[in-house]
């Protein structure tokens, strides 16, 4: 296991003091780099062996966000590999406690240079402590699409939505989609990425909704290949 113990900067925060996407989705992916880094995992390790981690899928539960100053725990953890994914869960914690956010992700291990899946191997964890599964409902890493969308706009990747493999960073799409859900507390987000995005690529954005569950759907403009679904459960 991994953790950060931090407190919940005034740049993290929404305008009711609670932590906004953002800094919610850069506090778990900081924990996650930051467990690489400190088994020798990290930047430097896959980028010698023309690898990288791409996600697959996020499924996170919100009971509540941390405040203001507030201090938190993020801690994670790996919890399975088979022979080209890993397994992983993130937790966020106060100093009661209280698990306050939860999240399960799964991770494809690539080949940078050939772009197809990577066999992981002995020297490819090594470091790495299997850890139990976290107790979350269960649910399909895959989002069941609903048969219509309406169309709401045509947006850009941007340089700062690059990571380190110059791709569209996973939590970028999280963020993104945000932008699209009305005001209200999110209950779970759930993510099921489909094809990497680069710098200045095209995507459609469409949007399904009931009253309490909005799919955002990102759409490349010239292929038509369905980029990222991000669904928001609300209250």
């Amino acid at each position: 296991m991994s953790k950060i113990t931090k407190k919940v900067l005034f740049s993290e925060v929404d305008a009711e003091l609670n932590m906004n996407m953002s800094g919610l989705i850069n506090s778990m992916q900081d924990c996650i780099n930051n467990q690489t880094e400190e088994i020798d995992r990290g930047s430097a390790f896959l980028k010698s062996h023309n690898r990288a981690w791409f996600t697959v899928s996020w499924n996170i539960e919100v009971k509540r966000l941390p405040k203001l100053s507030e201090e938190i725990t993020v801690k994670t953890w790996a919890y399975g590999f088979s022979v080209v994914t890993g397994e992983r869960n993130v937790i966020i914690t106060d100093t009661d406690g209280n698990d306050i956010v939860c999240a399960d992700s799964h991770w494809g291990y690539m080949d940078v240079e050939s772009q197809r899946p990577a066999k992981i191997t002995d020297e490819d964890v090594e470091g790495y402590v299997i850890g139990e599964k976290y107790p979350m409902e269960k649910v399909s890493r895959k989002i069941k699409l609903p048969e219509n969308f309406d169309y709401v706009e045509d947006i850009w990747v941007r340089k700062e939505d690059l990571d380190f493999n110059n791709h569209m960073s996973n939590g970028r799409y999280i963020i993104n989609a945000y932008e699209y859900i009305p005001e209200g507390k999110v209950k779970r987000i759930r993510v099921d990425y489909k094809k990497q995005c680069k710098y200045k690529d095209e995507r459609q954005v469409y949007i399904n909704h009931t009253d309490n569950e909005y799919i955002i759907k990102f759409t490349g403009k010239e292929d038509g290949e369905d980029r990222a679904v991000v669904l928001f459960e609300i209250e």
